[in-house]
């Protein structure tokens, strides 16, 4: 397998100044279909739902970061690579401020093994992220990740043990496709103390592979009050991208 793209393949044109590079590795997108009315009342009402084939999607995305550094500055030793897991749905918003409309990711919560960092992203890109206890470690080609995050002011007690890895050959998915649905995403959204911000994402091209996971606990998307449906999630692994980061401000629509 080729290594991950390097920075110098982005195509994308970004909105904005990048502020903050990040390599992505060893992702794994699980994805759930949910009823668009179930996951509206999830979402702020300034965000438009994201569907496909008539489904919001809620996804559960582990990964080790690595690399993590401001622009001009180098990486910090212990706070630039660390397991994390997101939960999030997909959203549409309309273009302002002279922006174009953008298809961007709704982030419920980001965990981290990383406190400093945490902190750091939670006040510079008002992220939900939260620490927690982590573990990613290699099992062959697989990946197993325990995560184990307190209740604090804010955010409930939630627990995963999942074992992860491709079968097949990754490829970039193809347009029009799930998987690219689910990747190909230019704008971060959060909400912090009520407030809604936005944040420009560039990464190098996906490539995904078929995936197979054994979630053998998993308690994240009941935290944010949200209930998996009983049914097999759509699978995908990543081995890596990298991202460029912007300056996160206010969303207004």
């Amino acid at each position: 397998m080729s290594a991950p793209p390097t920075a110098s393949t982005f195509a994308e044109p970004l909105q904005g100044t990048w502020i903050m590079f990040q390599k992505w590795r060893h992702l794994l997108f699980a994805s759930w279909p949910l009823a668009p009315d179930e996951m509206r009342r999830h979402v702020p009402p300034n965000f438009e739902l994201d569907t496909f084939d008539g489904k919001a999607w809620l996804s559960l995305v582990p990964m080790h970061m690595e690399d993590l550094h401001f622009r001009f500055f180098p990486p910090i030793p212990g706070t630039s690579d660390f397991p994390e897991i997101n939960v999030r749905t997909y959203v549409r918003v309309p273009g302002r401020n002279g922006k174009p409309a953008g298809r961007g990711v709704y982030f419920f919560s980001i965990d981290a093994s990383c406190w400093l960092g945490s902190l750091v992203a939670r006040w510079f890109f008002h992220t939900p992220y939260q620490y927690a206890h982590m573990r990613l470690s290699e099992r062959g080609t697989y990946h197993h990740m325990v995560v184990h995050r307190n209740a604090s002011r804010g955010s409930l007690a939630a627990d995963l043990v999942a074992t992860y890895g491709p079968i097949g050959e990754p490829s970039a998915p193809p347009d029009g496709s799930l998987a690219a649905f689910l990747v190909n995403r230019d704008t971060a959204f959060a909400v912090s103390h009520g407030v809604l911000y936005w944040g420009p994402i560039r990464h190098a091209p996906w490539l995904l592979a078929d995936a197979e996971a054994d979630f053998e606990v998993n308690t994240l998307a009941a935290a944010v009050g949200i209930t998996l449906p009983d049914v097999k999630p759509q699978l995908h692994y990543s081995r890596g991208t990298n991202t460029e980061l912007c300056f996160v401000e206010p969303f207004r629509a």
